[in-house]
């Protein structure tokens, strides 16, 4: 599980977001502001570049609204990426509180749930992951964030045994268009397999995952689980994921650990 909390962490830290703060109104239109607040009435109070004019727009006027990355948030991240896991969920919950309407609620639900599961308690983690399980997302600037907390909840899922409420996650990401989400719901498959026993059916969702998406940074974890579960079965195909691993990821953790066996 921390192996694939660093995963995610790693994705997020590569996804490119706008700097600018912006609104986009009901019908579709986005405009730039130079300052950008929520006001308890979940309206917003903003200004335009070049103003000092306060303006506001209602709640139910705005599809979305975002601003770049909140300084607590910063400060949250650099709590949970040093392990200080209580501290981190904390400042995930109250950055959620203030900046749930501009952009960063499911950035700051998932970093809190990923707090709470690094604390040991998952099953707080997996529901705090509820309110998202059908979000609707209006900016797609904000895709690897949702991407982000289905992995998550997928995840945590698994490791719970839950295997029934990760197959509809799952099987929406094998589905969908990207390549690096369908390798994951194949390993995550991959998995659920495993924990029942069926190293057989395990290994073939493993190496659909390191065959059909060749490019994506999910493969050499596929291909180490593959090359497990094929040595447990006495597989003489193991070896061979196990030298594809070696020569084309040489440096990456999931080469090191197979050789730590």
């Amino acid at each position: 599980m921390k192996k694939f909390f660093a995963a995610l962490l790693s994705i997020l830290s590569l996804a490119a977001f706008s700097e600018d703060s912006v609104i986009c109104t009901l019908d579709g239109r986005s405009f730039k502001v130079e300052s950008l607040a929520a006001l308890p009435d979940s309206s917003l109070e903003y200004t335009l570049p070049g103003s000092k004019v306060r303006t506001k727009i209602a709640h139910g006027q705005y599809l979305y609204a975002r601003i770049p990355k909140p300084a607590e948030i910063e400060k949250a991240d650099a709590f949970l990426k040093n392990g200080s896991f209580a501290q981190a969920a904390a400042s995930y919950k109250l950055a959620y509180d203030k900046y749930k309407l501009l952009g960063w609620d499911l950035y700051c639900i998932g970093h809190e749930s990923e707090a709470l599961a690094g604390l040991g308690e998952k099953q707080a983690a997996l529901k705090k992951l509820e309110p998202m399980k059908n979000f609707e997302l209006h900016d797609r600037t904000r895709e690897p964030h949702l991407n982000y907390v289905q992995r998550l909840r997928a995840s945590l899922c698994v490791e719970l045994g839950k295997y029934k409420e990760a197959e509809p996650v799952l099987n929406s990401m094998a589905a969908g268009t990207d390549a690096s989400n369908a390798a994951f719901a194949f390993i995550r498959k991959g998995d659920i397999l495993r924990r029942n026993g069926k190293l057989r059916e395990a290994s073939q969702m493993y190496l659909q995952a390191s065959l059909l998406f060749p490019d994506v940074p999910e493969r050499p974890e596929a291909l180490a689980h593959l090359y497990t579960v094929l040595k447990t079965l006495k597989d003489s195909n193991a070896e061979k994921f196990a030298g594809i691993l070696r020569s084309e990821y040489p440096e990456n953790p999931w080469t090191k650990r197979i050789e730590k066996k």
